[in-house]
């Protein structure tokens, strides 16, 4: 009996020790914030945690986002008031700034550096935009809560060779960590993959695309059915086709053609431009600047050197029509409500974060992409080619 009371003993001790090791450990973590970025360190305190538990949402949802399209539309929505923001991030300050549609005044806040991709998405379901980054050259996602500042990095993508693609793919109302993949394959053929980690179980889940040789194809993610989750949806210019994939027995992928839809030289934005809760398809032509809306009809909004930022500005439960103009900096919104807005903010190196989940990827990470798979990178490429 008393040996086993030693052996009781010693465990705890051990397990003591244990405690005091980890506690030293997030000290000196604590105290090297002047070596590593704050960001970095939070990261390697998460490592030790091994926080990558299932995520149960402890908000409420402002009454105004029972809708199941809310998180494609209305996004980005830093005070949660199921607005659009209007928004920039500084490529060289790695500043974010907004105007939120319930403020008098732009508010500012450093996060990422240069080089960083800026992101939207409600990373912890609280109704309200989170502050995140990706770095491409290391594949972390860095985000600060809105809820609580808490900020966390997560690593998900192998960095220069993925494009971060945030949505809720498991209708949980929390955004998820997304990314799309080109795939290098034997014939100079390239095969799109999208790798996606659902929030409601940490369950990481892979879509293939076809193998082709054609590489000029873009993410159109949206909720295409109504059934809140975001779909995992891939547009190929050259057919107009817009490809579906979703999971199949044994976790295959089912692929499936849902639409045909713009030409070469066109950005995909689709979104419920009619608030029956069903993204429509849609394209911009900036030759034209013409919005070309599946089942509502063609709109001429925005000029050839415009940026397209769609969102819900006006809180109506339906898409608007927008345009940034680098040039001058102008936000220009045709609300569906009534009226028109012309908002100036942001200059002319800033990135519009409305933009990023529709015409950034067409703008820069396709070109070099491209030129990393084919082994011709060039300084043009973000980072090293993988």
């Amino acid at each position: 009996m008393k040996n086993l009371k030693n052996i009781l003993e010693n465990i705890k001790n051990l397990r003591l020790m244990k405690m005091t090791i980890l506690m030293l450990v997030i000290f000196i973590l604590s105290l090297v914030g002047t070596v590593f970025s704050k960001e970095s360190v939070q990261s390697m305190k998460m490592s030790i945690f091994n926080q990558s538990s299932v995520f149960t949402n402890p908000f409420t949802f402002p009454s105004c986002y029972q809708t199941n399209y809310y998180k494609a539309i209305r996004t980005p929505d830093y005070d949660g008031d199921c607005k659009t923001d209007i928004s920039v991030w500084q490529r060289s300050t790695g500043d974010f700034w907004y105007f939120g549609s319930s403020q008098s005044n732009a508010v500012p806040l450093h996060w990422g550096m240069t080089g960083d991709i800026p992101l939207d998405g409600d990373y912890d379901g609280d109704g309200k935009t989170d502050w995140a980054v990706f770095r491409k050259t290391t594949g972390y996602w860095y985000i600060k809560y809105t809820s609580n500042n808490v900020e966390v990095g997560k690593l998900f993508g192998n960095g220069a060779s993925d494009y971060p693609v945030p949505a809720d793919y498991d209708g949980d109302g929390i955004t998820d960590l997304g990314i799309l993949r080109a795939i290098s394959e034997p014939g100079n053929k390239i095969r799109p993959v999208f790798y996606f980690r659902k929030s409601s179980n940490q369950a990481i889940v892979e879509l293939m695309f076809a193998s082709d040789n054609d590489d000029n194809f873009s993410p159109a993610v949206a909720d295409y059915d109504g059934d809140g989750k975001d779909d995992v949806v891939i547009w190929y210019p050259s057919t107009g086709e817009w490809v579906k994939a979703s999971v199949g027995g044994n976790n295959s992928t089912v692929l499936s053609s849902i639409s045909i839809w713009g030409t070469n030289g066109d950005v995909p934005v689709p979104g419920d431009y009619d608030g029956d809760g069903v993204a429509n398809f849609a394209y911009w032509r900036p030759s034209t600047g013409n919005w070309h809306i599946n089942g509502l009809g063609v709109f001429q909004f925005g000029q050839s050197t415009d940026k397209v930022v769609p969102g819900d500005y006006d809180g109506d439960n339906i898409m608007d029509k927008a345009v940034w103009r680098p040039s001058t900096g102008d936000w220009f919104i045709l609300k569906s409500s009534t009226g028109f807005w012309t908002i100036p903010f942001g200059s002319s190196t800033d990135i519009p974060i409305p933009n990023q989940r529709f015409q950034a990827y067409i703008d820069w990470f396709r070109p070099v992409r491209t030129l990393c798979i084919l082994g011709s990178c060039t300084t043009k490429c973000p980072v090293n080619c993988p």
